[in-house]
């Protein structure tokens, strides 16, 4: 089993598209734990139509907008697996994600966590690019205090590395990445796969926008 846990605030428009993509990973064993933020949109509604059809789909939502770090670590404590993928409601999952990462993490057991190489997409799904990230942990640590080695939401974490402490997300509400896997990387190597396992949306609500990304990050 594999806990896909995915904070949604108002992503209405995407969210067919994404829970879609989960539907046809070739990795059937899986359960998403998707927690609504509070959307003012119709997300929570398109979430129960999905949860109604697929058991394997369960829903939570907060009682008020507490963001979405908050809504992430909701979801790991509801989850069944100590082999969680993180996913945003906007983005789009590759067939074949989650089993490819599932057996990197398997095959090695010193990993904690990994991610993978991105495609961009926009609001109409074309493509506009890559993220291609580097994938030594040695690389990646480095990288760490300068820039974000790993893209989030295409990250699969072998929880059984982690001591029962552990909170993956901090009392912030952007940029929590940073300071995830700089507290992560005590227990073990993070690795980014070197195939495009996800397509990443860029666009207009994207959250990582409304702030100066380098103060968030110092």
């Amino acid at each position: 089993l594999i806990s896909i846990v995915m904070p949604v605030y108002n992503a209405g428009k995407f969210l067919p598209q994404c829970i879609a993509s989960i539907k046809k990973q070739t990795h059937k064993n899986w359960e998403l734990i998707a927690v609504d933020d509070h959307s003012s949109d119709n997300s929570y509604s398109i979430l129960r139509k999905y949860a109604k059809t697929d058991k394997r789909i369960r829903i939570f939502k907060n009682y008020k907008n507490l963001g979405g770090p908050s809504s992430a670590n909701l979801a790991v404590k509801k989850a069944k697996s100590k082999w969680i993928a993180r996913m945003d409601a906007d983005d789009v999952m590759l067939p074949t994600r989650l089993a490819e990462q599932l057996k990197t993490l398997q095959e090695h057991p010193s990993v904690v966590v990994i991610g993978s190489q991105c495609n961009l997409i926009d609001e109409n799904s074309k493509k506009t690019g890559q993220k291609l990230f580097p994938t030594c942990p040695k690389e990646i640590f480095n990288m760490l205090f300068w820039a974000c080695p790993v893209q989030q939401p295409s990250i699969m974490v072998n929880a059984n590395r982690l001591p029962s402490y552990f909170q993956w997300y901090n009392n912030v509400r952007i940029c929590e990445e940073i300071s995830f896997l700089i507290r992560i990387s005590k227990f073990g190597n993070i690795v980014n796969s070197k195939k495009v396992l996800l397509d990443y949306r860029m666009h207009s609500a994207n959250l990582s926008k409304k702030d100066s990304q380098k103060k968030i990050f110092f």
